[in-house]
């Protein structure tokens, strides 16, 4: 296939695709952001990128994100989301959902009303995909870093508030499902055409199996703030694991306390296999930051290295309190692959393909096919540090290294 008209081309890289690695494969969309060519050459009206030794991956999609760069999108300012949407980029990610922590009824309006405020286009770096409502319908027994004082009932006319201000941007209620043992809450959220995520929850396994009935399809950073796998007693997270339709999200921070060890992780894809597993990174505002104390909401956080805890966690088995984390999209990526044992194939499936199933916009993006949108991020083979992103065609961010 010739292509004649303005377009980009990407050469020398090795393009991942679902069915496996494809070596020095040159990869090209036209102007208005759509691929129209893998794996021939392109000639006309052109700009080429070498990519050697690169992988090229389809756009990381961030499902579950609070802040970074020393912002959180409480923070409640166009300027804050602005500079999340282009921390994001800098990790290959191309789409997310900006996370809030539970928070009183007006700073929750007033962080909706910002996204309904900001404009969002690719040169503002990734695109935000929906709001990711994390709290406050928590169990206060599981609460983790979510402040208890701001725990509350299911609300509709609260949630309908959410949609008022933020525009109908609302695409996740994460809560727990014994907060609405009924199910009636979690079946309006699905009418609604909302997702529902099982989060910070001990619910027993029928109140489990109920909200999965209910419409109930996702779990918040599995394994972390639920009850433990229960051999005589199943509560919700054998209910999760069992149903298939259920995706699954999973830390992959992989540090010295992590949220999952990696041991886990593998035994969680054997499983339920790789087709239900998202990666996510749930980082706060200390991701990208210096060691130092920051918050997530009011909650005030420490970062120490790789990981980030409460100031006044209590001590649990001798250790320190996770409080979201500092991970990195790419560096998920890379910890799937270096650190947890799975193939490339399948990191690019959880943090890519999977996300865009869970939000419904597969046929668009999470594989790079021709005909799809050019969400691209070009990563270093070795190191998996992120060489380009592009969204919609646009190039969002470059490495410094490669402009000198």
């Amino acid at each position: 296939m010739a292509v004649s008209e303005s377009f980009t081309t990407l050469i020398h890289g090795d393009l991942v695709t679902p069915g496996g690695v494809r070596q020095d494969t040159p990869l090209t969309w036209d102007a208005n952001g759509r691929l129209v060519a893998v794996g021939e050459e392109a000639s006309g009206n052109a700009e080429v990128i070498d990519v050697s030794g690169c992988l090229v991956v389809p756009g990381f999609i961030n499902l579950h994100v609070h802040g970074g760069s020393g912002v959180d999108f409480l923070d409640g300012t166009v300027d804050a989301l602005e500079r999340l949407a282009i921390d994001q980029a800098s990790q290959g990610v191309t789409a997310f959902l900006p996370t809030t922590a539970s928070a009183p009824q007006e700073k929750l309006l007033h962080a909706g009303r910002t996204l309904n405020d900001y404009t969002d286009d690719a040169g503002k770096g990734a695109r935000i995909a929906g709001w990711y409502v994390e709290g406050p319908y928590l169990n206060p027994v599981k609460c983790g870093a979510q402040n208890p004082v701001y725990l509350r009932d299911p609300s509709w006319e609260e949630y309908r508030a959410w949609q008022d201000a933020s525009g109908n941007r609302v695409r996740v209620v994460a809560m727990a499902p014994e907060c609405d043992p009924q199910g009636d809450f979690i079946r309006r959220l699905t009418e609604d055409g909302v997702i529902t995520a099982a989060a910070h929850t001990d619910a027993d396994y029928p109140t489990a199996l109920n909200a999965i009935a209910a419409g109930l399809s996702q779990a918040t950073h599995t394994f972390n703030a639920m009850s433990h796998f229960d051999y005589r007693s199943p509560r919700i997270l054998e209910a999760l694991l069992e149903t298939e339709r259920v995706m699954l999200e999973i830390i992959p921070d992989c540090t010295e306390i992590p949220h999952v060890h990696p041991v886990a992780i593998r035994l969680l894809e054997r499983t339920v296999g790789s087709k239900r597993l998202c990666a996510v990174t749930d980082a706060i505002s200390a991701s990208g930051m210096p060691d130092g104390e920051y918050a997530l909401g009011d909650m005030a956080v420490i970062k120490d290295g790789e990981m980030a805890y409460l100031k006044d966690a209590r001590e649990r088995e001798g250790a320190k309190q996770l409080a979201g984390s500092v991970l990195q999209m790419n560096r998920a990526f890379g910890n799937l692959v270096d650190k947890v044992g799975f193939s490339i194939v399948q990191a690019s499936q959880m943090c890519s393909l999977n996300p865009a199933r869970v939000l419904g916009v597969e046929d668009e993006y999470g594989t790079l096919e021709r005909g799809k949108t050019a969400d691209v991020t070009v990563l270093d083979a070795q190191s998996f540090e992120v060489r380009y992103t592009f969204r919609d065609g646009v190039r969002i961010y470059q490495d410094t290294d490669l402009s000198q």
